[in-house]
């Protein structure tokens, strides 16, 4: 009996604390009524919220208090507090600051349990009804995912669910760029791995995202050529791992130096992976030009120019790699020398200048008429003699009266045509027989 009076005296306890409590929960409320309506701010209305939560009363009367509660910071700290993660978004976003919104949605993001099925689908249901946390959370996960070490597939899910299949696939595919801190092969994986997952998340966008699909299935094609290449010739220089494809074919072409007995072959297999992936011509030749230059391969460049009567990139292409890998005279003369029409004299002049063919390049510039030019390899040559020829073609042409770009002639316009023609003969004639002194 006196166990279950005891029992009896707990029970009306806590039936009357809870009633007091609730008394003095309403008494506070009425007077911060009061107070608001007078306009003072003493009284924190968070705390008594807090104090009402906590002690397991009654939950209306900590959401009136909230209500009351001016301050967004106190006002969402406090229904973070009481696990109305809704709520405080809405208030943050209200407040437009950053600060609050962030503290919301990853409180609103760690609340939800770890069991209940559809986890992110729910949370996204959630932070969906505000737009600038919804901003946010996204724009969060994308740098955080991008970065080493980080999961890129949060930031995925989100642009999955907002239907933006074209972002979420870039995201994947920048992430499978960015991998790094692992062993080659491993990094190879990983990245065609993650590359495959970006070119489904593009086919789920149709029509819209048919380029993105289309570049990251050829990037996956090419890393299995390129690791078939490294199989095949049991070097990895031949096409280094995260290379493009201009980078792959002039590694191919360069690997000719390293292997000449496989030259042929890798010229073969250069120009079938450029047809594979629509390589342009010309810039396949451009490529070509640098891999054998670059490597040292002169014979093989002598033999692509001399391959084609005209080739689709020209001739300049061959001598500035002649010239820039610091080649003999004879070797860059037999570029330039090709350059026959009228419309590559001002190449062949700029060509002779770049390899210190002073000589040369007089000759070029008296052929053009052009006493600037001779004026010009006058003060860069070093040699007396062609200095000394230079002045001789600055006085004949003031002799003969041409302006120094063929401009400004003292002839009528009629006779203008007849008379460049007739002082050019005289200038190729008067130079053949002062080229002795060159020799």
């Amino acid at each position: 009996m006196m166990v279950a009076k005891g029992a009896g005296t707990r029970k009306n306890f806590s039936h009357n604390e809870r009633i007091l409590t609730q008394c003095y929960a309403l008494r506070e409320f009425i007077n911060l009524r009061r107070v608001s309506s007078k306009g003072s701010t003493d009284a924190n209305k968070k705390h008594i919220a807090l104090f009402t939560n906590n002690s397991r009363r009654q939950r209306w009367v900590a959401d009136l208090l909230l209500m009351l509660e001016q301050s967004p910071v106190d006002k969402v700290h406090a229904l973070l507090a009481i696990a109305s993660h809704a709520d405080a978004a809405a208030v943050a976003c209200r407040a437009i600051d950053p600060d609050l919104i962030h503290r919301a949605v990853f409180a609103c993001e760690q609340g939800l349990s770890n069991d209940k099925k559809d986890k992110g689908l729910c949370f996204f249901e959630i932070i969906n009804q505000f737009p600038e946390a919804m901003n946010m959370f996204t724009t969060f996960h994308c740098r955080l995912g991008v970065l080493p070490g980080r999961d890129i597939r949060p930031s995925t899910n989100i642009l999955l669910e907002k239907r933006q299949h074209a972002e979420a696939g870039l995201q994947m595919a920048k992430k499978a760029l960015a991998i790094g801190g692992e062993k080659e092969c491993e990094k190879e994986r990983i990245k065609a791995c993650l590359l495959k997952e970006a070119s489904k998340i593009f086919d789920m966008g149709g029509k819209d995202c048919l380029f993105q699909k289309s570049c990251t299935d050829e990037h996956i094609a090419l890393i299995a050529d390129q690791e078939q290449l490294r199989r095949s010739y049991g070097s990895a220089e031949v096409a280094p791992p995260s290379s493009s494809l201009a980078s792959t074919i002039t590694s191919i072409l360069s690997y000719g130096a390293v292997d000449p007995h496989s030259a042929r072959r890798l010229h073969v297999d250069a120009d079938r992976i450029a047809k594979k992936y629509n390589f342009s011509e010309k810039r396949l030749w451009h490529v070509k030009v640098r891999a054998f230059s670059e490597s040292g391969q002169w014979t093989v460049l002598r033999n692509l120019v001399d391959s084609r009567a005209k080739p689709p990139i020209g001739i300049k292409p061959f001598a500035l790699a002649a010239i820039k890998g610091r080649q003999h005279t004879a070797e860059i003369s037999h570029y330039i020398d090709r350059m026959t029409d009228e419309s590559d004299a001002e190449d062949r002049y700029d060509l002779f200048c770049k390899a210190n063919m002073w000589k040369n390049a007089l000759e070029e510039s008296v052929r053009l008429g052009d006493e600037r030019k001779i004026a010009h390899v006058k003060s860069r040559c070093n040699s007396p003699d062609i200095q000394r020829c230079c002045e001789e073609w600055e006085s004949f042409f003031h002799k003969s009266g041409s302006d120094i770009d063929g401009c400004n002639l003292p002839f009528s316009s009629t006779q203008t045509c007849d008379v460049i023609e007739s002082l050019v003969e005289q200038v190729t004639a008067m130079y053949k027989i002062r080229k002795s002194r060159f020799t």
